[in-house]
């Protein structure tokens, strides 16, 4: 009994530590987040309401981010935008070409 249990936990501490999420989605996360990091004035200010994702074979996701931040002027706004991100550089946003260098900005 007491081996069952120990394998049960095993198996449960092992599923805890593992991912559901593909390594493309958590890229694709992180370049919107870059994107918006470039451009929102107050950086610590983002937050993610909704996101949606699609995938398909050619390793695009196309996403759909609502998301919340403060203006200058100390106001939260509420924006949606969507985006299609191939790896770790986002290349469309809002139906615009749009290239993601991957740079660093500050």
């Amino acid at each position: 009994m007491k081996t069952i249990k120990h394998i049960l936990f095993l198996v449960m501490t092992a599923l805890m530590f593992t991912s559901c999420e593909s390594k493309q989605v958590k890229a694709g996360r992180e370049a919107y987040m870059r994107y918006y990091n470039r451009f929102v004035m107050n950086k610590k200010s983002i937050k993610i309401v909704d996101e949606k994702y699609d995938k398909n074979k050619e390793k695009l996701i196309a996403w759909t981010v609502v998301m919340e931040c403060q203006n200058a002027y100390g106001e939260t706004v509420r924006d949606t935008n969507t985006f299609i991100t191939k790896n770790k550089r986002v290349i469309v946003v809002d139906d615009e070409l749009y290239f993601d260098d991957m740079m660093e900005y500050k």
